[in-house]
């Protein structure tokens, strides 16, 4: 089991479009060396303002997922993104927002409901239930399938019922 197994939290706010591109290449190479010098088992979490627009898959109320509110109130938009690796997707139970905080920005606040999950290790799983018997040596080596008819036979019990009818009635 995992039990040892941390979560790697990435706070960031991702550069908008005035940025030169030499800026813009180099935060995203140093996301991406970040990412990828994380532990694979580790859950990886990267929480913050992406400045991009997505398509949302959950079914909530348009309310819940603004994240942004424009100057002057011109337009609402989501900016603001949790992202999770897949394998540990089912750890995030819930995402919202809440427009009422303040938290002197005009970006809203973004409240995570986490919870951490400790995940058997498959292999292990797999390796007692896929144990393969040697049956080459029970069709190749005389004495071996004699010894295993030997133990057969002393294991199982004999059934010596002659009424069936009258055993089950009792």
């Amino acid at each position: 089991m995992f039990i040892n197994t941390l979560t790697t939290i990435i706070l960031l706010h991702a550069p908008i479009e005035e940025f030169s591109k030499k800026y813009k290449d180099s935060f995203y190479e140093q996301l991406k060396k970040l990412n990828s010098n994380t532990p694979r088992d580790d859950g990886k979490l990267i929480l913050g303002d992406i400045n991009a627009k997505v398509v949302l898959t959950l079914k909530c109320k348009r309310i819940h997922t603004t994240t942004w509110k424009s100057p002057y109130d011109i337009s609402n938009n989501q900016i603001d993104h949790v992202l999770i690796d897949l394998r540990h997707g089912s750890d995030i139970l819930d995402v919202r927002t809440y427009r009422g905080a303040d938290v002197d920005s005009d970006n809203y606040l973004v409240v995570v409901d986490y919870l951490k999950t400790i995940y058997a290790e498959k292999k292990e799983r797999e390796a007692k239930s896929d144990r393969k018997l040697s049956v080459d040596k029970l069709s190749n080596n005389q004495e071996t399938r004699e010894g295993y008819q030997v133990q057969l036979e002393n294991n199982s019990c004999e059934v010596t019922i002659r009424d069936i009818e009258r055993h089950w009635g009792d």
